[in-house]
Parts: C-alpha cells; structure tokens; sequence
C-alpha cells in the first residue's frame, strides 16, 4: 500500500478525489521569449515518469474537457481554462494561486502517462463558477461541519463537479428492541435450581412440632376412652370449678371435644379451643352425633385474646408445657385474662417426678390400624420431656415425628400461677383422690387455681 503526502493511502482514497490528487497548480506566468503562430495547438509539457510506477501501463488519454476560454497572451503562454487536447492527465479547475496554497496542501506532481492504482473513471465536463477551487477532503469536511455539525465525521463522496452539497436529514437513533423479562419456572426453565432432596425439603418445610403431631393419624394412635371413662374427669373439673350450671367454660385445647360434649350435655355453655383443624373437625362430628350444640374456634393459645369471658378454664391431658418458659408463661396470662374476676383454672400435667423414675423408656403400643413405638428421654437441664415416636400404619406407611413437652414439678407450676395473678387452691394426683396429692407416687398433677 502506498501513501501520498496528504497520509491518505491511494488504495482508499475515493474516484472523486482523483482530480484532486493528479491536477497541476500553475505556476505564476513568466514572459517567454519565444514566439508562437496563433492558430498552432498548445503542447502539453511532458513530466518525467516516476520510479514508482515506472512498471505500471499506461491508460488511454481522458477525452477533452470542454472548459470556458479564457484570453490567451500575446507571448504565447498557455492560460487557464483554455481547451487541453493533448494531454494524457485528467483536466481539473484550478483556483488563484493564492487561494489554492490556503486550502489545498501541495502534491507531488505525477507522470502523466501513468495512471493510480485505482484507475479513476473519466470526469464529465463540469462547469466552473467564478473563484471556485477544487476541494480537498479536509476542505469537504469543514464546509460539511458548518451545516452539519453532527455529520461532522462523516466523510465527503460527492464528485468535485457538483456545484453544491446536499445533505440528507439525520437520522433518528432507533431504540433498542424492547426485551420482555425473563421467566423461570422450576423444573422447566434451564435456569431453575436442581430440585430439592427428601431432607432439604423436610427441612425447608419444617413446622413446629405441634402443628405437625395432631392430624388424622394421631388421632389413630390415641387410646379408646370410654364414656364412663370421660363422664369420671367431667366430674372431677364440674366437682373442682364448682360452677352453677349455664355458666362459661373454657376448653382450652380441647382436641376431639369429648369433655366439652359432656359438659355441654350437663348444661355449661362450653367453647372449645384448639390449634389442629383435624381435631376440631373430629370434635364437630362427635357433638353433630350426640346432638349437642358446641362452638369450637381453632386459634393459638399463645394468641388468645379472650377479655372476661369465662368462669372457668381447664386444659386437660398435658396440653400445657408445648412452647419456651417465655411463651408458656404467656398462656397463663392469657388464662387469667379470659377468666371473670374470681374465675378458676385446673391444669391436668404428668409429674415430672414421677416420669423422672420412668426415664428412659421404650414402649410399645396398638392404635386404629397401626403400630407405634415411644422412645422417651429427658433432658435434665432443661426438664423437658423428649419423645420420638414411629408409626407403623396397615396400609403400609410409615411416619416418624419427634416432640417435647416441659414437664414441671409442683413448686414450679405453683410459682409460675402465683407470678401471674393466681391463688392455688387444691393439689390432686389422681381424679380418683380430690385434693390428695403423694408427691413422686402421683403420676398426674391436677392443679385448681383462682384469679386474684
């Protein structure tokens, strides 16, 4: 590739800027001492051949040009604009000398005989206005920049022969297509995680244990209870509560309902309570059955709300003691909230002394179509009774759960009431002995107590 002295490369440089590159700048006229006849054709002065194109082949000669005459000298100098025959280099206008070194930078001349290396096309006759020079590429793109200035680096393609530039109107910049968000779905997009095993599952969905524990297939492991049974404890809470009947009574975690359908049927307006929706539903069913009329509200205990609505509360069969020291302190400010002025509690718990003798322990047991086995601990630091149990069903399932419950001594359940507003009034270790209560022998403890 070979450069000009104006650091454009001749490969590049565009079939406009021919004439540019090969035009002759006259020189200023000189007298000449030779005479010539006036109707002899003008010569064109031969320049010596370059070296670097010495190997290049001549190109046919351009056709004439037909420019506007000019009045030629006496002493037969040529002048611009007369008509070039015999010349074998491309015509091109040329400006006043002054003009022409502000705006073009000098060029070295060129044999004519030979051609570019990109042979330019022959130009058309052009015609010349008044003081109009042949514009370079750095004058084509200053005039461009002052009516375009955000073209500004655009090169100039027009032909020198035009008399004006025409620009076209810019073009708004078109915005990026708009791209809709991407969507994925699990399991069907190639950017979704991989799925979860058993035990990331398990443990993504962990639940406390109370609200896994007492569905449909704990109710197939508790014990039969007969009615005798039931009729026995409803006289124990009627005995200890000592209400009239019609007054308010508050089954707190009352599971199947069979106490509050009992109480119901002597003549208390019971309301049970209770967390698990499978519970509530088997306690319905039973009171629909026996043709009892009983409200039960699922809810937390830890989230009762209950404002002097009761005359006496009970919770029976260890549904005390499932949450932290703070959170079943809690219940029992509950309680004593829901309680009228006066108004009694009875806690049914195990002994924690008497299970500490028990402790540990593995027992086997039948329930409605299954099998469970018990595996009992207890932590000593925090007394809290831990119990995995496996269950074994007919129809070929397994389920394994594991719980704990807080098991509290008489002096600790004592004082828990006592911090809270209450007043103990009887202790029982069995429904069979009122107010009887043998300490480490007694596998229950049955706790009456009345608000402050």
């Amino acid at each position: 590739m070979v450069f000009d002295d104006n650091l454009f490369p001749t490969s590049q440089r565009s079939a406009s800027d021919a004439p540019a590159r090969d035009a002759i700048v006259p020189a200023e006229p000189r007298a000449s001492t030779e005479t010539r006849e006036p109707d002899e054709a003008p010569t064109a002065p031969r320049l010596p051949p370059s070296s670097d194109h010495a190997a290049l082949a001549p190109h046919a000669p351009s056709p004439p040009v037909a420019v506007p005459s000019a009045p030629r000298s006496r002493q037969g100098t040529i002048r611009v604009g007369e008509v070039i025959e015999e010349l074998d280099i491309e015509p091109a206008i040329a400006s006043e000398p002054a003009e022409a070194a502000e705006i073009s930078p000098p060029m070295r001349p060129r044999a004519a005989s030979v051609p570019s290396i990109n042979p330019a096309p022959p130009v058309p006759p052009a015609v010349s206005k008044p003081r109009m020079s042949t514009p370079s590429l750095s004058t084509a793109t200053v005039k461009m920049s002052s009516s375009a200035p955000d073209l500004m680096a655009a090169p100039s393609t027009a032909a020198p022969s035009s008399p004006a530039v025409t620009l076209a109107p810019p073009v708004p910049p078109v915005p990026p297509p708009k791209t809709r968000p991407m969507v994925i779905v699990p399991g069907a997009s190639p950017l979704a995680p991989p799925p979860m095993s058993d035990t990331t599952q398990s443990r993504k969905r962990a639940r406390p244990w109370w609200e896994e524990l007492f569905n449909d297939d704990f109710i197939r492991t508790m014990a039969k209870i007969s009615d005798k049974q039931i009729g026995m404890e409803v006289d124990f809470i009627e005995e200890s509560l000592g209400l009239d009947k019609g007054a308010m009574v508050l089954d707190l975690a009352c599971g199947t309902g069979r106490h509050a359908i009992e109480l119901t049927r002597r003549g208390y307006q019971v309301v049970g309570f209770d967390l698990s929706l499978a519970m509530l539903a088997k306690a319905a069913d039973e009171a629909q059955d026996r043709d009892q009329r009983i409200n039960f509200v699922q809810g937390d205990m830890r989230e009762m709300t209950f404002d002097g609505t009761f005359d006496g509360v009970y919770c029976w069969s260890t549904s005390f003691g499932f949450f932290e020291e703070e959170k079943n302190a809690g219940v029992i400010e509950n309680v004593r909230k829901a309680l009228k002025p006066g108004g009694q509690v009875l806690l049914d718990v195990v002994n924690r002394d008497f299970v500490a003798q028990e402790c540990p322990s593995l027992v086997w047991f039948e329930g409605d179509g299954c099998v469970c086995m018990d595996d009992m601990t207890i932590d000593w630091i925090t007394s809290r009774m831990k119990v995995k149990r496996t269950m074994m069903m007919d129809d070929g399932r397994s389920r394994e759960i594991e719980y704990s419950i807080r098991l509290y001594s008489l002096h600790e359940l004592g004082k828990l009431l006592h911090d809270h507003g209450f007043r103990v009034a009887q202790v029982s270790g069995r429904i069979a002995t009122p107010g009887v209560f043998f300490g480490a022998n007694s596998p229950r403890t049955l706790i009456l107590a009345e608000k402050k």
